[in-house]
């Protein structure tokens, strides 16, 4: 019968935890994934400042106001519209505009679709 050779445990040179599992690190890799964290995050963050400010509709940036050049009215718009939502547009008129308690407002067709 042959000799069965002598075996030896294997040798891992990456360190255990409760000597069950081994435990690994790679800085290089563990760097990029923060960076890469930190730019999402960054991203994120700013999304949501910019949402808020109403760079994406329905705030305080998306307010705008005209007044005509004889002051016969002042229109407050939105400047930011979304598809398929329903447009705010406000028309005040003083009393200088009124005749005979009416008013009369053109509007293209352009603006009314």
């Amino acid at each position: 019968m042959p000799a069965i050779p002598e075996t030896k445990p294997l040798e891992d040179s990456i360190s255990k935890v409760n000597d069950e599992f081994a435990v690994g690190s790679d800085r290089e890799f563990q760097i990029r994934w923060e960076r890469f964290e930190r730019v999402v995050w960054i991203l994120l963050s700013l999304i949501i400042v910019l949402s808020l400010a109403g760079v994406f509709g329905r705030g305080p940036l998306a307010q705008a106001q005209l007044r005509a050049r004889d002051g016969s009215m002042d229109i407050k718009y939105e400047r930011i519209q979304r598809f398929g939502a329903p447009s705010l547009i406000e028309i005040n008129f003083p009393q200088t505009s009124i005749h005979d308690e009416s008013v009369r407002l053109w509007a293209s067709g352009s603006l009314l679709k």
